[in-house]
């Protein structure tokens, strides 16, 4: 009897170790989620809210923003910043050059001057390379 007692008990303790590394691992995911969102939708929303559409377009745009938001909300202040310290623009800057734009192209989407983009894309790649020289050091 004691001895079954003793089985039960490591069980439940594995299982509780179990829910634990779960838990870690949904709440790492939503973190992961919250983050593309923050870094990859919603910059886009802002950039077509500035663009000219109808008072509906933006209504639509309004409503999606929120729900983005809330998908994220419990999360945001748990985030570590992963994005090198880029401002907004850069991220969407270093988003497109991994889309394969180019920066005639960025600089029209983002009403940005080249010079700008490729001031952008010089910072972008400084901070990259000083980062994984950190990384491997």
């Amino acid at each position: 009897m004691q001895e079954k007692s003793l089985e039960l008990e490591e069980a439940n303790i594995a299982l509780r170790v179990l829910l634990n590394k779960l838990k870690d691992v949904a709440e790492e995911v939503q973190q992961c989620v919250l983050a593309q969102l923050e870094k990859a939708v919603l910059p886009y929303i802002d950039l077509l809210r500035q663009d000219t559409l109808n008072d509906k377009g933006i209504e639509y745009l309004n409503i999606i923003a929120e729900h983005v938001h809330a998908v994220g909300a419990p999360f945001i202040k748990r985030l570590s910043s992963a994005d090198l310290g880029l401002t907004k623009k850069a991220i969407l800057v270093a988003d497109m050059v991994r889309q394969g734009r180019k920066t005639k192209e960025i600089a029209e989407l983002l009403n940005l001057k080249p010079s700008s983009v490729e001031t952008y894309r010089n910072r972008i790649r400084k901070k990259c390379i000083l980062t994984k020289t950190t990384k491997r050091g």
